[in-house]
């Protein structure tokens, strides 16, 4: 790393001069007006002359509130009467027009495939649309 001096930010000339307290011109060589004008400017780093107290609430805090609803989700799918469990599927053992079960979104037709450094196909879903599963991570039944 490299030590880089700290530059004043152009906005210093925006704050009230009685808010400020700098100690000291941050670049001699710096001919500008910014800290000429201003009584006791203050430094980046310097303390605050005096703490205020931590807020306090003026009124009495109610009692907490239930939370928002949350979005509705689909709900999963059940497995088919055979009893397979959904399990993760190889792109080679997946064509065009496989009806699978997937246990978010339910029944579906495999409409394309998309080989490639992220497997991925696309489902026309009964219930739910088209949507794009990663073969990496989705888990679905053959039907």
């Amino acid at each position: 790393g490299t030590t880089k001096v700290c530059v004043a930010s152009r906005f210093l000339r925006d704050i009230d001069p009685t808010y400020l307290n700098i100690a000291h011109r941050w670049n001699e060589s710096d001919t500008s007006d910014r800290f000429i004008d201003r009584p006791n400017p203050v430094s980046a780093f310097s303390k605050p002359q005096q703490r205020r107290a931590p807020y306090r609430p003026t009124r009495p805090v109610s009692a907490p509130t239930t939370p928002a609803p949350r979005p509705a989700q689909p709900a999963p799918a059940t497995a088919p009467a055979g009893g397979n469990a959904p399990t993760l599927h190889d792109i080679d053992s997946l064509s065009v027009g496989t009806v699978i079960v997937h246990s978010r979104f339910g029944r579906g037709t495999i409409k394309e495939l998309e080989p490639g450094v992220d497997n991925k196909i696309i489902v026309d879903f009964d219930e739910y649309g088209s949507k794009t599963l990663m073969l990496a991570f989705a888990k679905f039944i053959i039907i």
